[in-house]
Order: C-alpha cells, then structure tokens, then sequence
C-alpha cells in the first residue's frame, strides 16, 4: 500500500494527530501518593477487601465489573458484572460475598 502511495503520488487529505491523554504526562505524575493513609497490607484472610469497579468492552458494548479483592493474598474474591455502572451494582456484589459467606458457616 505504502509503496503504491509513493509510485502514484498519492497522499492523505488530513493526517490525524494521535490523541495524548495524559498529554505527555510520565506515569510517576499520574499515580497519586496514599492521600487517605490506607494500609493495604493484612496479616491475616478476610480481613481487608478491596472493591473496585472497572469497565469491559464485550461484543461491542460496555459492561461494568464489579471485583471483591482480598488483599492479603490479593486474589478477586466475587465478581459480578453489570450493564449499570451504579450503587447497585456494587452492593450486589457485597451481597454475593455475604451468601458465599454464609454458605461456608
């Protein structure tokens, strides 16, 4: 294609700028310090979770997924994905948690 371009003179009318997002920003200026001083390191299963809330694209559409991270071993611990990205989706997940809890007594 490139050399066909060049034998025949051909070129594009508008060469598109690529979007920057961090607009050149190196990573060590994105990521941010521990603001709320959270210790994130456990001593022991089940004692601090991490909850978080990302977005997937699946055939074409955006789906949100919902993760319970337990940060001793950091393993996801219940997931549950949702087309919403709202409270609910959240507290569906917490509420998995709770019956695979309640399960294992």
């Amino acid at each position: 294609m490139i050399k066909n371009n060049e034998k025949y003179n051909l070129m594009a009318k508008y060469i598109r700028k690529s979007k920057n997002k961090n607009n050149d920003k190196t990573i060590k200026e994105n990521v941010k310090s521990n603001l709320l001083k959270i210790n994130f390191i456990t001593d022991a299963l089940n004692k601090v979770w991490y909850i978080g809330v990302t977005y997937l694209i699946f055939k074409g559409s955006r789906v949100y997924l919902s993760t319970i991270l337990d940060l001793y071993d950091r393993y996801v611990v219940v997931y549950k994905i949702s087309k919403y990205n709202d409270n609910k989706l959240v507290m569906d997940t917490i509420s998995k948690r709770k019956r695979c809890t309640e399960s294992y007594l």
